[in-house]
């Protein structure tokens, strides 16, 4: 083997960047690590995140209907009017499908899901204003967009 790598050291040198190259981001996204920002998300980032992708929806599901939503004005808003709404990775089993080695090696999940529990505002049926409490459970790509 040793005479191999003397004769062809060249070929063994990009062998093994080429490893490097393909094994560490993998490893990294796979940690849960956000290449594209070179950093991890913070849990308040991602609780954010999944914050502010339910406000901006302009329905959302209650039972088997989709109404539309009465948004808060802002995250901070939200935060403020639901304290305590939210965990990231609580430790309990919850409804999100088990992740995939794929998935998190490519940073599409980064095995946190982010729970939200809130009173949503919304226009029922009548025109009526309506609230009801209801909880989302989502999982975030590394990099902080909501997955699923």
């Amino acid at each position: 083997m040793i005479g191999v790598m003397r004769k062809y050291p060249i070929v063994f040198a990009l062998s093994g960047l080429f490893l490097i190259g393909i094994i560490l981001p993998a490893s990294l996204n796979y940690s849960g690590f956000c290449i594209a920002q070179g950093r991890y998300l913070s849990d308040d980032e991602k609780i954010r995140a999944v914050i502010s992708y339910h406000n901006n929806r302009d329905t959302l599901p209650v039972g088997t209907h989709n109404y539309q939503q009465i948004s808060y004005r802002s995250v901070e808003e939200f935060l403020a009017k639901n304290p305590n709404c939210c965990a990231v990775d609580p430790g309990v089993p919850v409804g999100i499908p088990p992740d995939s080695f794929f998935n998190r090696v490519i940073g599409l999940d980064s095995n946190k899901p982010v729970i939200v529990n809130y009173k949503m505002m919304y226009i029922d049926d009548h025109g009526i204003r309506s609230s009801q409490s209801i909880k989302f459970e989502n999982v975030l790509t590394n990099c902080g967009k909501v997955f699923y």
